[in-house]
């Protein structure tokens, strides 16, 4: 008789990596899993603790749904605060979770500059250029990103008010033009006035 062998188990668990942030998020009871799968659900709070590349693994309250929340970017220096988020379905499979709306795109935002031991400076995206050289924390990078930010988007606004002030302005001014008997040319007066002339002397 084979001698009947014990099943395996597992071994030891191990901490994962630190290279990327993960969490772990209970959805409370009697809520909606369904929100957590929106953006203005992490956008109320919690904010400053996400970082790219995090992942947020989501039980509900009786564990049967489970789903991955992936943070692809985040820029605190855009108001609202620019979220790309990527969802992922663990239990049941075939679970449906949507896709949020495209964001528009910052052009100032906060980041960890190489080999600054976790300094942070801010990078304009537009250039690709870092504004400074000289590290700094995180929360004043946030700071400086977002006062940029926050005039960059006043410029294209003004800028903007000044092109639609234009636009109407001429607008007006071609209907007026339309509106009225369009004058002519002074070599088409002086012309008018000299065969009139012409015309007088040969009655006389």
């Amino acid at each position: 008789m084979d001698e009947i062998k014990a099943p395996a188990v597992a071994g030891p668990l191990k901490r994962a990596t630190f290279a990327f942030d993960h969490w772990e998020y209970l959805v409370p009871d009697g809520e909606d899993y369904r929100l957590c799968a929106t953006r203005e659900y992490w956008l109320a709070r919690n904010t400053e603790r996400l970082r790219d590349g995090a992942t947020i693994r989501v039980h509900s309250a009786d564990h049967r749904v489970q789903f991955d929340v992936m943070v692809i970017h985040i820029n605190q220096a855009t108001n609202p605060i620019t979220l790309e988020l990527v969802f992922r379905p663990i239990l049941p499979v075939n679970l449906l979770l949507p896709t949020p709306p495209v964001q528009r795109p910052a052009r100032f935002e906060a980041r960890e500059l190489p080999g600054a031991s976790g300094g942070f400076g801010v990078l304009d995206l537009h250039t690709g250029c870092h504004l400074r050289e000289n590290p700094m924390r995180r929360a004043d990078a946030n700071e400086l990103a977002a006062s940029l930010q926050k005039a960059a988007d006043a410029g294209e606004a003004e800028a903007l008010a000044g092109l639609f002030a234009t636009t109407v302005k001429d607008t007006q001014l071609s209907r007026r033009a339309r509106g009225r008997p369009r004058k002519p040319a002074r070599g088409a007066e002086a012309a008018a006035a000299s065969l009139a002339a012409q015309g007088a002397g040969a009655e006389a």
